[in-house]
């Protein structure tokens, strides 16, 4: 099979390897798209630390918002047929190859974790609410999007935001956008969404935003204060700029919270917090355990079923693999709007 790799050197490359294996207790997806997620730019640039993903090693398979239509179910498996449409299939790392999720394949594995022999094939991460069996209603294309979707819901719950918080966002890409759907449906208020982009704001207030700043330089801190003299209760960083943090302690209220959502450039910051309140706080939220995943799912699917969201409003592009290295060099230069998906 085909599979999307970035190499030692950082070059990009589609290389041909074996099709995976199954063994009794797991499923063989042949892909349907894959979605194009701001941390492969990380990725890419080799700029994630190891420390939590010894298997990050390079030439590195890619991909890690795979959708896939089980072709194949292991003798023991129980949670899923032929032709299930299934979330986040992934291939693990082979000779020569690390893996983040590898899932920018055409053919991938999920685990059945409710049979899985832990005495023969040892611990995995993998679980039912990361797998979930998509209903049939489901476009399974635009499904991609469910991954972020799900995933900025846990970091909503984690940061701790409820209806009536006043909020900061910097950034209107996907991300962005996503955080000021999900406050403008759960009641948060008022929405201050940012940008460096004044095109954004059309998008920025029909998911849901109060109001919308251009924050090309400072004098954005000075407007924030206009609309909420008493300053805002959260701030979230949805563009990965460490120094978003110091310039909060500006209009940071007493016990505020400064939520970096991502993965940041560099692994390290100079805090100053001279112009700080009394007392704040700063969360960082990167990659959510499985267990985080399990209410956001279905909230997310409970959001889509009855209108509250819909997978198109987050998705500006659809590409086929055989572009696929064009695709990312694109996308590393920011050329897109939205969430970008892969077609196979």
């Amino acid at each position: 099979m085909k599979v999307f790799c970035v190499e030692k050197d950082k070059s990009l490359s589609v290389r041909e390897v074996p099709m995976p294996k199954i063994n009794e207790c797991q499923v063989l997806t042949e892909t349907i798209a894959c979605g194009i997620c701001g941390s492969d730019v990380k990725l890419m640039h080799q700029d994630i630390t190891t420390t939590f993903y010894p298997w990050l090693t390079y030439p590195l398979m890619m991909g890690h918002e795979g959708v896939g239509r089980v072709v194949e179910v292991g003798s023991k498996v129980q949670r899923y047929k032929v032709g299930d449409i299934v979330l986040a299939p992934r291939n693990n790392p082979m000779e020569g190859l690390g893996s983040f999720a590898g899932a920018m394949a055409e053919y991938g594995i999920v685990n059945d974790s409710s049979v899985w022999d832990v005495a023969k094939y040892g611990p995995i991460r993998s679980m039912k609410n990361v797998n979930p069996v998509l209903p049939k209603d489901i476009d399974p294309v635009d499904a991609v999007m469910i991954f972020t979707l799900r995933e900025i819901l846990a970091a909503v719950y984690t940061f701790g935001m409820s209806a009536g918080n006043s909020v900061v966002v910097f950034g209107c890409g996907p991300v962005g956008l996503t955080f000021i759907k999900y406050f403008s449906l759960m009641g948060l208020g008022p929405i201050i969404a940012l940008d460096i982009l004044d095109t954004k704001k059309e998008e920025a207030m029909a998911a849901g935003a109060d109001y919308f700043i251009n924050s090309r330089d400072d004098s954005y801190i000075e407007k924030i204060l206009e609309i909420v003299p008493e300053r805002v209760e959260y701030m979230v960083d949805a563009v990965g700029v460490p120094d978003l943090i110091n310039k909060a302690m500006y209009y940071l209220q007493n016990t505020g919270r400064m939520c970096i959502y991502g993965v940041p450039p560099k692994q390290e910051m100079q805090l100053n917090w001279v112009d700080a309140p009394i007392n704040w706080q700063v969360f960082f939220q990167q990659d959510p355990r499985p267990d985080d995943l399990v209410v956001p799912y279905y909230q997310v699917m409970g959001w889509l079923k009855n209108n509250a969201l819909d997978l198109k409003d987050f998705i500006s592009d659809y590409f086929d693999f055989k572009d696929v290295i064009d695709i990312y060099t694109r996308f590393e230069k920011k050329e897109f709007s939205k969430k970008v998906i892969i077609k196979f």
